[in-house]
């Protein structure tokens, strides 16, 4: 234990080996392919017809979101109403 303590720590780093295209082009890979958004999954699990009903509830979703968003600021006096995300 001596023998370790009285080593010198040795310079430990990471090597840049992608750069900012690298990084952008696996990025685009993955989502290309599907990877990220899971769909490949979900329709090799449940079917096609069971993924294009979790896609249009998940549309339905965002649609009702998108709704409330712009509902609510005419609720308030003080807001600038549906000027707010012009």
């Amino acid at each position: 234990m001596a023998n370790s303590a009285s080593k010198a720590p040795e310079s430990v780093g990471l090597l840049r080996v992608l750069g900012p295209a690298h990084v952008w082009a696996l990025g685009v890979g993955i989502v290309l392919v599907g990877e990220y958004m899971g769909w490949n999954f979900g329709v090799g699990k449940g079917g096609a017809y069971a993924a294009l009903i979790a896609c249009w509830f998940a549309g339905i979703l965002y649609i009702r979101f998108r709704k409330l968003q712009c509902h609510f600021p005419s609720l308030n006096q003080n807001s600038l109403g549906d000027r707010m995300f012009r």
